[in-house]
């Protein structure tokens, strides 16, 4: 064989911050760290995993999550071009039972997105966006807060079947 020829197409590195990439790495706490400029700031593909007090700003993707049972909590999420993104392990297996709440989504491009379909999933499950009586924040609200006690009054729609309550 011949030495290999380089190509003309640019070579693609997606530098992730944190990386649960593994299946065997399961249950963790991802706690109060500044995860920033990446390609994917977090990733998290395992389960039961529970991401607390974070600041995640200035990436691609800020959290990218394809693993089930996972809480979200309390983190800031700033200025990536997408904060949150559900990908897909497999085929017809999105990430089930997320909880996502108490989080302060700030002036991203796209707060939230998942992998698209042609039609939509009408029988995959809601996740949580609220506790019941609390929620996140989202800096492109536009509802009222007519009583003022800083929970607006009408929803935030996250998608067809997602919204935030409070």
């Amino acid at each position: 064989q011949g030495p290999h020829q380089p190509t003309n197409e640019p070579l693609v590195l997606w530098v992730i911050g944190i990386d649960l990439g593994h299946s065997d790495v399961n249950g963790l706490v991802i706690k109060n760290l500044n995860v920033k400029n990446f390609s994917i700031g977090m990733y998290i593909w395992t389960e039961n995993n529970t991401v607390i007090g974070n600041a995640v700003s200035e990436n691609i993707v800020g959290i990218l999550l394809s693993g089930s049972d996972n809480a979200i909590t309390r983190n800031y999420i700033e200025k990536n071009d997408m904060g949150i993104f559900f990908g897909v392990n497999q085929p017809g297996n999105e990430p089930l039972n997320i909880v996502l709440t108490h989080n302060s989504f700030v002036d991203n491009a796209v707060h939230f997105s998942g992998c698209f379909c042609e039609e939509y999933p009408t029988n995959e499950p809601m996740h949580t966006w609220d506790n019941g009586e609390e929620g996140n924040y989202w800096s492109d609200y536009n509802g009222t807060d007519a009583d003022g006690n800083g929970i607006g009054d009408t929803p935030y729609v996250i998608d067809v079947q997602n919204q935030d309550r409070y």
